[in-house]
């Protein structure tokens, strides 16, 4: 059996946010397993004893990154799309990843082996893109997933689909992100609701109310009728 290797990692504290960088993976992979988040150390073959882990998280806890542009590993052969973050002198305290020994904090969307997906989703991302700030909760334990993990192990069974009816109400995106069949096929429709959330993480206009919820004003026109084929643009 292969050996698991693990990683700590930190994790958008904001609760929007979060739902928005978490929405935005599964739309780029249905089989997506980890929630958005930054890698900081690792790999290890055991886990950190737990005073290193309270040391480290007390040095990033509440630290906030600037996200500053949507990048990509295509010169290196790897089909990866991800939001990069600025230098934070905090975080090079914490920050030890063996296999590479450049800083560069970031959040990935889309690591996957479709290279011409990935392109158009890169696309998408960098339309009317915004710097926009997150802030990180403790470090935490990502646990390994195994190759022959089983489905219920995808981040979409997971995910609370009741963020999209709160803060996006009766918009049609909130509808079908909650149809599997219809979106798993449809990679246009996918862009669109992509290039919605991303527009609302970029907006500098969302309203609260008094429950702090956030709604975005931007709408998406997606037609509601089910596609018995994949239908890539």
């Amino acid at each position: 059996m292969k050996e698991l290797k693990t990683f700590y990692v930190a994790y958008p504290k904001d609760k929007f946010l979060k739902n928005c960088l978490n929405s935005l993976k599964i739309l780029a992979n249905m089989q997506q397993r980890t929630e958005a988040h930054i890698t900081i150390r690792g790999p290890y073959k055991r886990r950190l004893a737990k005073n290193y882990i309270e040391e480290y998280s007390n040095i990033i806890s509440n630290v906030k990154l600037n996200i500053f542009k949507v990048d990509n590993f295509f010169q290196y052969n790897q089909n990866t799309v991800f939001y990069r973050c600025d230098d934070n002198e905090l975080l090079r305290k914490v920050w030890k990843k063996f296999s590479y020994n450049n800083f560069n904090p970031h959040i990935t969307i889309y690591d996957g082996r479709d290279s011409e997906w990935a392109k158009k989703i890169y696309d998408v991302l960098r339309q009317d893109f915004q710097p926009f700030e997150c802030m990180i909760d403790e470090l935490t334990y990502l646990e390994p997933k195994r190759n022959d993990s089983l489905p219920f192990e995808y981040l979409k069974t997971k995910f609370d689909y009741d963020f999209f009816k709160e803060y996006f109400e009766n918009d049609v995106l909130a509808q079908h992100c909650l149809d599997f069949n219809y979106l798993n096929c449809n990679y246009k429709e996918r862009l669109k609701c992509i290039k919605k959330i991303a527009g609302c993480i970029y907006s500098d206009e969302k309203k609260y109310n008094k429950t702090d919820k956030i709604l975005c004003t931007e709408k998406v026109e997606i037609k509601s009728k089910n596609f018995l084929a994949c239908s890539r643009i």
